[in-house]
C-alpha cells in the first residue's frame, strides 16, 4: 500500500468513486405507533407491546426482531444507534433510553434517559456510537413515569454497522 488513503479505501471497502462497496452492511430502520401506558416501559419496535404497531422500513440482514424489539449484533464492531419519540401528555415524566444486553444477559444503559417535558406533542431523541461484540442486543425503551398515561404517538429506532 502506497499511502494512508489507499489503506483507508481498502479497510472500509470504498470503490474508486468514493462510494461504499459494502451494500449488505447490517442495518435497520423501524417506526412505531401508539404505545400507551401509565407506568413501566415500552420497548420501541416490539409489536403489540403496550398496543404499539411497528412498521419495518429496512432490515438488512434481518437482525432486528419485531417480536422482541431487539437488534442482535451480528459481527463485532462499531455501530451507530439512534431513536426518537413523539408523545402527548401535559405531565413531566416520559423518557427514552438506549440499552444494551451483553452476551451474559446483563443489561447496561447506553444513553442517559432523555426526558420529554410537560408540553403536548413534544419529542426527544438519543443517539451514539458504540463498540459491540457479536451477539449482544440493543433496545430502545420508552419509560412511562408518574402514573400519568402517556401515549407515544410515533417513535423511530435505527442502527447500522460502521466498521
Amino acid at each position: 500500500m502506497s499511502n494512508a488513503r489507499d489503506f483507508a479505501r481498502i479497510a472500509q471497502n470504498i470503490d474508486s468513486s468514493g462510494r461504499s462497496a459494502n451494500t449488505n452492511q447490517p442495518s435497520f430502520n423501524i417506526l412505531s405507533y401508539n404505545a400507551s401506558a401509565s407506568s413501566g416501559a415500552s420497548v420501541i419496535g416490539e409489536n403489540g407491546n403496550n398496543n404499539q404497531t411497528v412498521s419495518v422500513i429496512s432490515n438488512t440482514g434481518s437482525h432486528f426482531s419485531t417480536s422482541t424489539g431487539e437488534f442482535t449484533i451480528p459481527v463485532s464492531g462499531i455501530y451507530f444507534f439512534g431513536g426518537y419519540a413523539d408523545q402527548s401528555t401535559y405531565s413531566t415524566g416520559p423518557a427514552i433510553q438506549l440499552k444494551r444486553t451483553d452476551t451474559g444477559g446483563t443489561v447496561h444503559d447506553l444513553s442517559f434517559q432523555s426526558y420529554i417535558y410537560s408540553t403536548s406533542y413534544n419529542a426527544t431523541g438519543v443517539s451514539g456510537l458504540y463498540n459491540f461484540t457479536a451477539n449482544e442486543k440493543v433496545r430502545l425503551f420508552y419509560h412511562h413515569y408518574n402514573g400519568v398515561t402517556s401515549t407515544n404517538y410515533r417513535a423511530g429506532f435505527s442502527g447500522f454497522l460502521i466498521g
